[in-house]
């Protein structure tokens, strides 16, 4: 043995080199935690007893400041951003988020027939990159319903 299995077999309590004399012990579950101890920024899902919960209560005056036509078309400009970066990138996952945001955009029922059209076209597009041809029609023709000057529904 070199002086240097020998310090580790020394030091590690054990006849082995590099062992130890100790049990190994079993692995730790994390600790479960309730949304409720967390902030609301961070919780998986909204509790029915949220309205009592200060942070929520925050968080929504700072969501309803904003118009539904407002929230729209932050919605769709960071879909925007994000169909770009997939593009840049090659990487299906960006085009996930670009669908989704176009999706949260188009509810916040803004009743705005052109941004409308424009949400439903742009995650045709997106669709139509991913290859879900049929959802790609469906939003297509509703972009064209809702704005039939909207040049990026016929294609």
């Amino acid at each position: 043995q070199d002086k240097h299995t020998l310090y580790r077999t020394n030091t590690m309590g054990s006849d082995q080199p590099g062992g130890s004399s100790m049990p190994a012990r079993p692995p730790q579950e994390p600790a479960q935690l309730d949304n409720m101890d967390l902030p609301a920024l961070f919780w998986d899902t909204v509790p029915e007893n949220a309205d009592s919960h200060p942070d929520w209560a925050g968080l929504e005056a700072l969501r309803l400041e904003c118009t539904p036509e407002e929230r729209a078309e932050t919605f769709k400009a960071n879909g925007n951003s994000k169909l770009q970066v997939a593009v840049k990138a090659g990487n299906k996952a960006y085009l996930r988020d670009a669908v989704d945001l176009y999706t949260k955009g188009l509810m916040e029922d803004c009743g705005d027939a052109k941004l409308n059209s424009v949400l439903l076209s742009n995650r045709a597009h997106v669709e139509s990159l991913l290859g879900n041809w049929r959802k790609a029609l469906e939003d297509a023709q509703r972009s064209k319903n809702l704005d039939p000057t909207n040049i990026k529904a016929y294609f």
